[in-house]
């Protein structure tokens, strides 16, 4: 339902177009996801094993405990924008929090944070047109007095 003028029929057209882009950026932030977790398992497993040798073969050239930290906590902010990326889709979708819809956007259009790299940015992009409709806007519920003002004007 529409909460600025209360029209269930806008408040459909609305969430069917945002459907696609939030999919989108879903399916993008899950496997992005992953493969964060799959890289700080290998991270964790790089730490802490001893690869064996053969016979006659030289030592293995041992990555610095720095590396290791500096990998892990890198990836963990990312993983950490991956999952605010997918909160924020999944309000887009559901149309729960324009607000964590927009930023979930925004953060996809940047390269190095959007999930998939470059493949996010699209999807943030056309995400952030739709999110800027009036009557998209309108179809989310108001959340503070300050969105409630903004809706009435």
């Amino acid at each position: 339902m529409c909460y600025a003028c209360g029209d269930h029929g806008q408040s459909t057209s609305v969430k069917f177009s945002l459907r696609q882009p939030a999919i989108a950026l879903i399916v993008l932030s899950s496997v992005a996801i992953l493969m964060d977790l799959a890289i700080l398992n290998a991270i964790r497993k790089a730490s802490i094993a001893d690869s064996p040798r053969m016979v006659g073969e030289r030592e293995p050239q041992r990555r610095s405990g720095k590396s290791i930290v500096s990998g892990a906590i890198a990836n963990g902010g990312l993983l950490a924008i991956h999952m605010f990326v997918l909160f924020g889709s999944v309000n887009m979708l559901r149309l729960r929090s324009y607000s964590s819809a927009r930023m979930a956007a925004i953060v996809s259009l940047i390269p190095f944070c959007s999930p998939g790299v470059l493949l996010g940015v699209p999807f943030g992009y056309w995400a952030l047109r739709i999110l800027r409709r009036d009557d998209v806007k309108a179809a989310f519920p108001p959340t503070s007095p300050l969105v409630t003002r903004m809706a009435d004007k």
